[in-house]
């Protein structure tokens, strides 16, 4: 009895090794079917900025139209930055103030400095132009024999001083000029113009609300937000779905991977429903092998591992979300 109970344990551990051997096999010979769902794009809607709600006007699960209103946002902490912006402007005014101050004041001390040194050459001037004066009137009154007082000393100190001073207006009459051109390119000024231009632009937005349309026909997700809340720059207001599925991810097994290329037609028909039949492109291939998920084996029992395939599909079909589908091989891309 113990004998006869072996043999049948150990036929029947054989047999179930074949089975799973056919199975497998079967499995892998056969690329022109394998299963998959049908999925909708999904569409996160946010902002670039902070924002703060005033009124939504959808729920989740509803159908929108495209174009239609589903939400009411404002700018946030405007009042804030626009605060900060007078503050800095009040800033800019009391340095600005000391900046000119300061220039004038410069300004000044050259116009005094070249009052001084003019005044200083012209005495000096004055002195050797008497000089020579003098000595040409003695000059003239000697006789031809007696001799004469030179002047060209004098006259050479005299030209020396007028070139002297002629340079110094000109080097003062430049410094001058260069104080005048910076208060023409006020730095200040442009700054401050700058930032008045940034309050007038947040005052316009604090008065004006944001509408939030639709973007297409289509199904309200989630609702990530509430009346009167600041939301984050990026952070999701609400999901938005495609009316339709447009994607069908399926699992193609590890051993034919080679035998699935992009743009690829398959037919992908419902298995509910076998009149509901859509021809699709393969528009990806995934990078690497995955188990594939229980729902979409040929054997749920079998665990078995493949490569992701997505296969894009006319958007008017009839899918439900998620629905599992049959996908059926039919022509290759590089067949007419």
């Amino acid at each position: 009895m113990e004998l006869g109970r072996f043999n049948i344990i150990y036929v029947l551990v054989i047999l179930s090794g074949v089975s799973i051997w056919l199975l497998s096999n079967q499995y892998n010979k056969n690329v022109e079917l394998f299963y998959g769902f049908a999925e909708t794009k999904e569409t996160e809607i946010n902002m670039d900025h902070p924002v703060m709600v005033d009124s939504i006007f959808v729920t989740a699960g509803e159908f929108v139209n495209k174009g239609q209103p589903i939400l009411n946002v404002s700018y946030a902490d405007l009042e804030a930055k626009i605060g900060g912006n007078n503050f800095r402007i009040k800033e800019l005014q009391a340095k600005e103030s000391v900046w000119q101050i300061r220039l004038q004041s410069e300004i000044d001390n050259i116009y005094l400095e070249k009052i001084e040194a003019t005044n200083k050459l012209n005495e000096e001037i004055a002195k050797l132009e008497t000089q020579i004066e003098y000595r040409k009137k003695i000059n003239s009154e000697i006789q031809s024999d007696q001799i004469s007082l030179p002047v060209e000393k004098l006259e050479s100190a005299k030209k020396t001083l007028e070139e002297e001073k002629a340079a110094m207006l000109k080097a003062l009459e430049k410094r001058v000029s260069a104080l005048q051109s910076e208060r023409v390119n006020n730095p200040y000024r442009s700054e401050r113009e700058r930032i008045e231009s940034s309050i007038l632009f947040d005052t316009e937005r604090t008065l004006s609300k944001l509408a939030i349309k639709a973007p297409s026909d289509g199904l309200i997700g989630n609702v990530h937000c509430l009346e009167g809340e600041h939301i984050r720059s990026y952070q999701t207001l609400i999901t938005f779905y495609q009316p339709n599925p447009t994607i069908v991810k399926g699992f193609v097994h590890e051993d034919l991977i080679v035998k699935v290329r992009l743009n690829d037609v398959f037919k992908v028909s419902s298995t509910k429903n076998q009149d509901l039949q859509y021809n699709g492109v393969v528009t990806g291939l995934g990078s690497r092998i995955v188990e594939i998920p229980t729902r979409l084996r040929k054997f749920e029992d079998l665990k078995t591992y493949g490569r992701e395939v997505l296969i894009k599909i006319p958007a008017d079909n009839e899918f439900l979300q998620k629905e599992k589908v049959v996908v059926n091989f039919v022509k290759s891309k590089n067949q007419n």
